[in-house]
């Protein structure tokens, strides 16, 4: 038994315990125990890092040597599959480019985004936030909640491919969101800057700084403008796109950190 029982109850079928050990929440049968907690906080007290592959058999007997039993042969019910991301913006600025995927129902809250699905969720949100951890952090986890009839055990996740096939599935979900090309604003204090991202927006319908640059130039070689306006256009046009966060950026950043995450945590697939 775990040594802090913060509930005993009596029921039909027997009595059952509810522990802590650590982060973890147990409950405990006559003939069974359910175990739920994340890996990470029982290992380093924290999940903002994600628990490296190398650390999971560490993690199964350090949680086994504090229930004083062993749980490698444990039946996953579900798994959570989750990393931390450091992004360039806010994480909330991300979502809006984070559109449908079938078969899930995509779901906004004010801080976070999810994607729900029967016995499979997909959620954002911002973990600096949550954690009140300075920066922009993203965190991002695929959790399927119901295992049960693929037999994993919880020694499994030590394996090479089992491993690498949640961290390909994690990859795949994410993979398989429409993306959505909408730009948005870094920052809005005020009409100015609203003015500013409005006319930024418009420099992106003409081809970004360059198709922008393209025209200038061709003004200034059929004499329209002089060298000197040509030269402060150009430095006006690169104020005004700090303003915005270009969708394409945006989509472009998501997608090479969470390839660089997959290519991490793969050990047969990179």
């Amino acid at each position: 038994m775990p040594k802090e029982v913060i509930r005993e109850t009596r029921t039909a079928a027997g009595i059952r315990y509810n522990s802590k050990c650590k982060n973890m929440d147990i409950v405990t049968f006559e003939d069974y125990t359910i175990l739920k907690g994340s890996l990470p906080k029982f290992m380093h007290g924290s999940n903002v890092i994600t628990l490296p592959f190398n650390e999971i058999s560490a993690t199964i007997q350090e949680l086994s040597n504090q229930l004083e039993r062993d749980v490698s042969n444990a039946l996953i019910l579900g798994v959570d599959w989750s990393t931390t991301i450091s992004t360039n913006y806010q994480p909330i600025t991300y979502y809006s480019i984070l559109g449908e995927t079938y078969p899930f129902q995509r779901v906004p809250y004010k801080n976070s985004l999810y994607f729900n699905a029967r016995a499979k969720t997909l959620l954002f949100y911002d973990k600096g936030k949550e954690a009140r951890i300075n920066g922009n952090l993203l965190r991002n986890e695929v959790r399927w909640t119901n295992l049960k009839k693929q037999g994993l055990q919880f020694h499994d996740l030590a394996k090479p491919e089992v491993f690498t096939m949640f961290t390909r599935q994690w990859l795949d979900v994410y993979q398989s969101i429409n993306k959505i090309r909408k730009p948005m604003p870094k920052q809005i204090n005020n009409q100015k800057d609203f003015n500013r991202f409005l006319t930024s927006v418009g420099i992106e319908t003409l081809g970004g700084k360059d198709g922008v640059f393209e025209i200038v130039n061709n003004l200034h070689s059929q004499g329209t403008i002089k060298h000197h306006h040509k030269t402060r256009i150009k430095q006006s046009i690169n104020n005004l796109i700090q303003n915005i966060a270009c969708p394409s950026n945006l989509e472009e950043e998501l997608n090479m950190k969470f390839s660089e995450v997959a290519k991490k945590h793969s050990y047969i697939l990179h």
